[in-house]
This record gives structure tokens, C-alpha cells and sequence, in this order.
């Protein structure tokens, strides 16, 4: 810059002088006159080249946090959902196979109140539970000594995966296996009806999916004391009947806390404009939250939606209303005031879920 600022100056400088002192330079300092004249341009066309490089790297530079986050989500919803799939075949193979014996069952289990029957220890492995909505008699202790290997299935699955907390097996007998091992008894009530307390089972019955394909579940609290969680689940039919769901659980600010970058001004958005998971820089600049820790005071008997009001499309901030809005109808660039601020949002898509990655940079 400070080159071409010099050669402007001789250029003007040269305007200004004599006509003969004009024509000497023409005719004695030919040779350095062209140099400037080449030089100048040169310098522009690199100035020029420069700018331009610049304007085309902003966008890439915007983006490449989100995207990056983006793809790493994705990836992980993707696995979440094979892993399933893998689940499910083999807990069908499982019910091809007859009923063993019912034998020596009160090594491992134990009845409470007459009904619920469960696994009093923790062996390791999952938590047996089943609430006697269904009496629990000689066929129902089969049909979990049956399951007893898809166990070491549910345990993999969360191990192997980092995003998943919690992954289990929901039958439509009430019967249910989860990995890791939490106490039913100190959970759950007796006589509870999966239909009314568990969304992983409820959303994908043959009523509410007749499709029978896997659903996402929106944000919502969860019975078992892990807070706010989304889940995945898919029916799974044996010689077209529906026999139960399995799912796995995925808790929110420690998905939040592992994929983005705390120091970018980022959010994890929901297919229901919900703020998953906020950026401690965002939150500095926009004072936007994410969904906050849950202390359980008291049992909770089934799982409970996230109120409507941490939605931003029903935001009483009539801005954050519009982000939402915005994210939602599939912009995908755009600025936005927030407060006194103006923000450049950057909003990439996670296909498999069909969330958003949100970047918001304060414009000068």
C-alpha cells in the first residue's frame, strides 16, 4: 500500500511539472517512466486480486466453524441411527427363537409389590424392569430370560458411542431393558403404562406410526433423571406385529459441550427453534440460553415436553421470534439485529435430524 501510495505521488508530481523538464523526462527517463507505469499496474492488479480473494474467503471463513460442526453431528446422528438398526435385528432374531425354560429365575430377579418384576443388582450389564401393567407370570419370565442376551447389544451400543447416554428396549408388554443399570424400583412407579409415560415407545406405536420408521424426538425431560435429552426410536415388528421399540437417549449440554467450539459465537437449534446448546461466547454477546440443568427434586413420573416458550419462533422478543423464523424457512444467510447489535447468521443444516448449527458475527 505504501509503494502505490509513493508511485501515486510521482505520478502526480510528474503532472505538475514544466513542459520542459516534461520533455526531458520523457526522452532522458524513458526506461524508469515505463517501470512506474508497469509497476503501477501491477501493483493494482495485485490489490485488486488481494480484495478480491478476501470477499471470496469471508463466507468460506463464516462457515467453516459451523460446517465443521455441522458434518461432526451429522455423523453422529447417523451412527446413532445404524446402531439401532443393528439392535433391532438382533433382538428379532432373538423372538424367532422359542421360550426357554422357566427355571432358577429367582437368582437373578425379584418381584416387588406382587407386580413389578426386576433385577435388584447392578450386574454390569442392563436393568430389567418390567412394571406389571402386564401381570407378570410364567410367559412374561420367559420372555425376558429370552432378552437376557440383547443386553451385551445395548451395553455396546452405548459404550461404542459417545453421543449415546442411555440406550434400551421397550416392549409392548411393559417389559423394559436399558443400559447403563439404573434402579427401576427407585424410578418408576408400579403398574406405569409405556404408552402414557415413555415418548421413545409412545411416537412410534402403529397408531401415531403406522409408517413404522424411526423417529428424532424433540427435546423433552426425561423420567430417569438425565435431564433434557433427544432420542431416537424405531418400532420393531416380528412377522407384522408390533412387539415394542427400541431407542437410545442423547443428553443435550454435554452433546453441546463436545461439538462446538465454545470460543465461536455458535447454537445448536432443534426442528422446533429450541436452543439446544449455546456457546459460552454467544451468551456473552446475546445473552440467548440454552436449555439450563435440571436438578430433580422430586420423581418424575414420565417424561415431560420442553415448554413452548423456549422456542424462539414464541419468543416474546419479537427479534429472536424472527431468527427463528428465519432458521426455520431455510435461510441459510442473512443478518439480524439482536438488541443494538446487528449479527451476520450463518444457519447449516443437519439433514439427519434436521437441526441447525448457527453462527451469529457481530457487523461493525
Amino acid at each position: 500500500m505504501l509503494c502505490f501510495t509513493f508511485i501515486a505521488y510521482v505520478l502526480i508530481r510528474k503532472e505538475a511539472l514544466s513542459p520542459t523538464v516534461k520533455f526531458h523526462m520523457q526522452h532522458t527517463n524513458s526506461l524508469f517512466a515505463n517501470l512506474i507505469k508497469k509497476t503501477s499496474i501491477i501493483i493494482i492488479l495485485c490489490i485488486f486480486a488481494i480484495t478480491s480473494g478476501c470477499s471470496k474467503n469471508e463466507p468460506t471463513s463464516r462457515y467453516s466453524q459451523a460446517t465443521e460442526a455441522a458434518t461432526a453431528l451429522n455423523n453422529k446422528f447417523a451412527n446413532v441411527i445404524s446402531t439401532i438398526d443393528k439392535i433391532i435385528d438382533h433382538a428379532k432374531r432373538i423372538y424367532k427363537k422359542e421360550l426357554p425354560q422357566d427355571t432358577d429365575w429367582s437368582k437373578t430377579y425379584r418381584y416387588f409389590d406382587t407386580s413389578v418384576f426386576y433385577k435388584p443388582y447392578d450386574d454390569g450389564l442392563c436393568e430389567v424392569w418390567a412394571s406389571g401393567k402386564i401381570p407378570i407370570g410364567k410367559k412374561e419370565r420367559q420372555n425376558i430370560i429370552r432378552l437376557e442376551p440383547l443386553q451385551t447389544t445395548l451395553k455396546q451400543a452405548v459404550t461404542d458411542n459417545d453421543a449415546i447416554e442411555q440406550a434400551y428396549i421397550l416392549t409392548k408388554n411393559h417389559i423394559a431393558l436399558y443400559y447403563p443399570f439404573l434402579s427401576g424400583i427407585s424410578l418408576f412407579d408400579p403398574l406405569i403404562d409405556f404408552n402414557t409415560s415413555f415418548f421413545p415407545f409412545s411416537s412410534v406405536t402403529p397408531s401415531q406410526n403406522p409408517e413404522r420408521k424411526g423417529r428424532w424426538i424433540e427435546p423433552y425431560l426425561d423420567a430417569t433423571g438425565k435431564g433434557y435429552v433427544a432420542s431416537y426410536s424405531a418400532p420393531f415388528y416380528v412377522e407384522n406385529t408390533f412387539e415394542g421399540a427400541v431407542g437410545i437417549d442423547i443428553v443435550l449440554d454435554k452433546l453441546g459441550a463436545s461439538i462446538l467450539p465454545q470460543d465461536a459465537p455458535l447454537m445448536l437449534l432443534s426442528t422446533e427453534s429450541i436452543p439446544v446448546a449455546v456457546t459460552a461466547t454467544l451468551h456473552a454477546l446475546t445473552g440467548l440460553e440454552a436449555l439450563a440443568p435440571v436438578y430433580y427434586l422430586e420423581k418424575i413420573k414420565k417424561d415431560a415436553f420442553v415448554s413452548s416458550d423456549k422456542r424462539l419462533v414464541l419468543n416474546q422478543n419479537p427479534n429472536l421470534r424472527t431468527l427463528g423464523r428465519k432458521i426455520l424457512e431455510g435461510r441459510s444467510e442473512f443478518s439480524q439485529t439482536l438488541g443494538h447489535q446487528k449479527y451476520y447468521v450463518v444457519s447449516v443444516p443437519i439433514p439427519v435430524i434436521n437441526w441447525h448449527v448457527v453462527l451469529l458475527t457481530p457487523i461493525s
